[in-house]
């Protein structure tokens, strides 16, 4: 389409070849569609906020923060401009995610506040679904049952509309909340749970998540060497995809596991890597 001068084309499957791309966690190749596509589109392209949403979402993946901030507050501001409120949600979580990953979390309060509100003006559920799940982080009342409550009311919607990866993704924050409170049975339950599903869909960043999840559970149960055997699986995976953060958070936890197996030199260079990795990515609570 794009030799034959029919750009419009040309970028429609752009946007489904990144779109498609991102579903499986090839992120590079995703941004790479998203790019080209933005470097052929007027600024009166009525889908031009999704394609700087779709950039912005891969550079996050791909640890590129600032980056993913520009690219989603244009998506943001072009979104506001031609009454797209579904995208305008769509940023401002993303840039919430953002906020909380600098350990700006007032920030990220305000921006997932707005995001709410306008998903439950966009008429969009699959949307409002993933703003509840995100409140879940800014409530002060810290009790599990009420951390749940959030997460079962998106997983209800995302069960009634089939969404699969909102289901996935819903199990997986489903997990981390069971594991913040020491319900290991529960939370090994629903990473497996979330683990099927991110199979079902070849999306390599959920599988390598609910490994690494997995493996907490692990050495929550003191399988020290069943943890370290799913972290590295974990580390593998989110290398092989450019997922900075996971990189971290792996290294994190293969220093720990390490250090329980006593093996302290190299409890050490896992926790170095950690840290170099963290700082130069800016990602400051994972630093500190």
């Amino acid at each position: 389409f794009y030799r034959g001068g029919d750009r419009d084309n040309a970028v429609k499957w752009l946007f489904r070849s990144g779109t498609s791309a991102f579903s499986t966690s090839s992120y590079q190749e995703a941004l790479n569609a998203f790019q080209r596509a933005l470097s052929l589109v007027p600024e009166s392209y009525r889908e031009l906020p999704q394609l700087h949403f779709g950039a912005g979402e891969a550079l996050e993946k791909l640890a590129r923060y600032d980056e993913a901030r520009e690219q989603t507050e244009l998506a943001m501001a072009e979104a506001k401009a031609f009454n797209d409120p579904e995208t305008e949600a769509r940023a401002l979580l993303l840039l919430t995610w953002i906020a909380l990953l600098k350990g700006k979390r007032d920030q990220a309060r305000e921006l997932a506040c707005e995001a709410y509100k306008l998903s439950e003006e966009s008429g969009n559920r699959a949307i409002l679904a993933r703003a509840t799940m995100r409140m879940a982080d800014f409530d002060e009342e810290r009790t599990y049952d009420k951390q749940l409550s959030y997460l079962h009311r998106s997983y209800k919607i995302y069960n009634e509309i089939k969404d699969t990866n909102g289901i996935a993704i819903t199990r997986l924050n489903m997990g981390n909340t069971a594991m913040n409170f020491e319900q290991y049975d529960d939370a090994g339950r629903y990473y497996r749970e979330s683990l099927k599903a991110y199979e079902s869909l070849g999306n390599q960043w959920g599988i390598a998540n609910c490994l690494g999840n997995l493996g907490n559970v692990s050495f929550a149960l003191k399988d020290y060497s069943g943890s370290r055997e799913l972290h590295e699986k974990s580390l593998a995976l989110s290398i092989s995809i450019g997922d900075g953060e996971g990189e971290v958070i792996c290294n994190l936890n293969l220093g720990r596991d390490a250090s329980k197996l006593t093996d302290t030199q190299k409890s050490l260079k896992y926790y170095s890597k950690a840290l170099t990795k963290a700082a130069s990515l800016g990602l400051v609570p994972l630093a500190l």
